[in-house]
């Protein structure tokens, strides 16, 4: 009998327990812009600190690590490729990372009509026509509505 990926997942035994998401990575084409506008969103920039260390946002306990966008880079445009190149980086990064492949969801103090009034106040488009979207995110029921970044990433 051949199994879905589905049917696997609830057959297969854990090979860990995961707890938290400690964070996600960002391709950006501009840094400065970058932390720029998260920067308006509340969040800390911190500075790479070594050569290994990356830039990142952090807010809470959430951290955002932001690499620039090489085209140079192996990993840069694919021309059309469906296979990844055999290559790792250090660190690795995502087979097909490129600016604007991101959605991220970012849970905020303030209510969310006060936020949209406050974007829209300084020229951020709020997509979805502009309406409040009822979601279900990792701590249930969310009211949402989604930006998008300087690089075209979804921001919720």
């Amino acid at each position: 009998m051949i199994l879905t990926p589905f049917q696997y997942a609830l057959t297969a035994s854990n090979i860990c327990t995961a707890q938290a998401l400690d964070h996600t990575v960002l391709v950006v084409n501009s840094l400065p812009r970058t932390i720029a506008f998260y920067a308006r969103l509340g969040m800390r920039y911190v500075a790479a600190s070594t050569p290994a260390a990356t830039h990142a946002l952090e807010f809470g306990a959430s951290r955002i690590e932001l690499r620039e966008y090489d085209p140079l880079s192996p990993l840069g445009p694919r021309n059309g490729a469906a296979e990844p190149p055999d290559i790792e980086l250090e660190p690795p990064s995502a087979v097909f990372a490129r600016p604007g492949a991101a959605a991220v969801c970012v849970v905020v103090a303030e209510p969310v009509a006060e936020v949209k009034a406050r974007l829209e106040r300084t020229g951020i488009r709020v997509l979805c026509d502009g309406r409040v979207v009822r979601r279900v995110g990792a701590a249930g029921e969310l009211c949402s509505i989604y930006v998008r970044d300087p690089d075209g990433n979804v921001v919720e």
